[in-house]
C-alpha cells in the first residue's frame, strides 16, 4: 500500500523541487501544507494531472497552535502518514525581523511537532535545516549536535541551529538534512525565481553596478549590446567589495541536494543521523567576484578585507550603492568555510555534482538573463 507524505514549504526553492521528485520518485500520496489560494493555485498550475491527483492542499500555517488544522484533518493524517519533510522557514537574515524569524523557525516546528506527534504510523521525519548552524564555527563541524561558542552570524543561522534541538529533543524519528549555499539547476541554470543567498549577492552587486549608468534602462540596453563580447571598453564601476580574494565558500546545485535528499529516502538508514549536503570544493571570493562581474559585463570591482561602514561613505556612488544592497552578507564574505563531516553522505549511493567556476559562471549567468527586463 502507497506511503502519504506530509510536506511543509512545497512552494519554496528547495521544496517544489523535493515535490517534483518524490512525484517522480515514488508513487505515494501527498498532503501539502499550504497558507493560501495563491500557493494552492501555484502548485496547482505546475503539476500534471496525474500527479495533482496523488495530491491533498492542507490549508494551515505553521506560525499557528496546530498548525490552524481541525480536528478531523488531524485525525485523518495520523491515520496514513508514514513520512514527514519539514521546509517551511523563514530565511530572512535581518536583525531587526530577529522575532519574526525566530516564531517561523522555531515555534512554527514546535507547532508542527505537536501535531505529528499524532501520527500513530509515522516512520520518519526528514528537518531540511541549514550547514550554516554552525554559526561562526571555523573548525570542524560534526554530522550531529553541537554547541555554539563563538556566535552566528545572523538570526536565520540561530533559529535554525535552535530549531535543531526542538527537533532532536522530539522524541521522534527524525532526520538533519544540512545543504551548504543552494543554488538553481545544474542542467538549467533554472534559478527557481530565488533572489535570496548566493543571488541576493549577486542581484545586489549587480544592482550597484547599474549605479553607474544614468539608469537602469541604460545598463540593460548596455548589457544587450554585448560590450564584453565585442571588444568594446567595459564599464569600470571603481568600487570595493567587503571580502577577501582568499575567503572560501561552498555551495550545491538543487539538482544535487535533491539526489542526496532522495539517496537518504532510499537508504531506509536516515534516523538519528544528520547530512552535510556540502560540495567537495569550495569556490574563492576571487572567483565568485570574476564571474559576477563577467555576468553583469562590468569591471572595477574591488575585494578589500579592511571596508568599513565609515569608509564606505567617502566611495564612489556604485559602492556606497553596493553596501546597502550586501551589507546583509558581509558575514559570509568576511569568514572562510569550516570543514563539514560528511561520512554519511559519503556511504550514499549518489552522484554528486561537482562545483566548478564554469558551472557556478553558468548559473549566475542564467540568473542575471531571467531578471533581464524583454527587450
Amino acid at each position: 500500500m502507497a506511503a502519504d507524505i506530509f510536506i511543509t514549504g512545497a512552494t519554496g526553492f528547495l521544496g517544489s523541487r523535493l515535490l517534483a521528485g518524490l512525484l517522480r520518485h515514488t508513487d505515494c500520496r501527498f498532503h501539502l501544507l499550504v497558507r493560501s489560494h495563491c500557493a494552492e493555485d501555484l502548485l496547482t498550475r505546475h503539476l500534471p494531472p496525474a500527479d495533482l491527483a496523488r495530491v491533498c492542499f492542507v490549508r494551515g500555517d505553521i506560525t499557528l497552535p496546530r498548525l490552524g488544522l481541525d480536528d478531523g484533518t488531524v485525525a485523518s493524517m495520523a491515520r496514513s502518514v508514514t513520512e514527514v519533510w519539514h521546509l517551511a522557514a523563514s530565511t530572512n537574515f535581518e536583525e531587526s525581523k530577529r522575532d519574526e524569524t525566530f516564531h517561523v523557525n522555531v515555534e512554527g516546528t514546535r507547532n508542527l511537532l505537536g501535531v505529528v506527534r499524532q501520527f500513530g504510523k509515522l516512520d520518519i521525519f526528514y528537518y531540511m535545516s541549514t550547514a550554516y548552524v554552525c554559526g561562526k564555527k571555523l573548525d570542524c563541524v560534526p554530522e550531529g549536535p553541537f554547541d555554539v561558542t563563538e556566535g552566528f552570524k545572523n538570526p536565520y543561522e540561530e533559529s535554525k541551529h535552535v530549531a535543531e534541538k526542538v527537533v532532536r529533543s522530539s522524541g521522534l524519528p527524525v532526520a538533519i538534512l544540512r545543504p551548504s549555499i543552494t543554488l538553481g539547476d545544474s542542467q538549467t541554470g533554472d534559478s527557481g525565481g530565488e533572489s535570496r543567498m548566493m543571488y541576493g549577492y549577486a542581484l545586489g552587486v549587480l544592482r550597484a553596478a547599474m549605479h553607474a549608468f544614468d539608469s537602469s534602462a541604460a545598463y540593460w540596453d548596455y548589457w544587450r549590446d554585448g560590450h564584453a563580447d565585442g571588444g568594446q571598453e567595459l564599464k569600470n564601476v571603481n568600487a570595493r567589495l567587503l571580502s577577501s580574494y582568499e575567503t572560501l565558500k561552498n555551495m550545491v546545485t538543487l539538482d544535487d541536494v535533491l539526489a542526496v535528499c532522495v539517496a537518504v529516502r532510499d537508504s531506509g538508514a536516515g534516523v538519528g543521523r544528520t547530512y552535510h549536503i556540502v560540495n567537495p570544493r569550495n569556490i574563492s571570493c576571487r572567483e565568485i567576484i570574476n564571474v559576477l562581474q563577467r555576468a553583469a559585463k562590468v569591471t572595477g570591482y574591488v575585494l578589500d578585507p579592511t571596508l568599513t561602514s565609515e569608509s564606505v561613505k567617502g566611495g564612489t556612488v556604485v559602492e556606497r550603492a553596493a553596501y546597502r544592497y550586501t551589507k546583509l552578507f558581509w558575514p559570509y564574505a568576511t569568514l572562510t568555510e569550516p570543514r563539514w563531516e560528511t561520512c554519511n553522505v559519503d556511504r550514499l549511493s549518489v552522484q554528486r555534482v561537482p562545483m566548478t567556476e564554469n558551472l557556478f559562471e553558468f548559473l549566475i549567468k542564467q540568473f542575471v538573463r531571467y531578471l533581464a527586463p524583454p527587450a
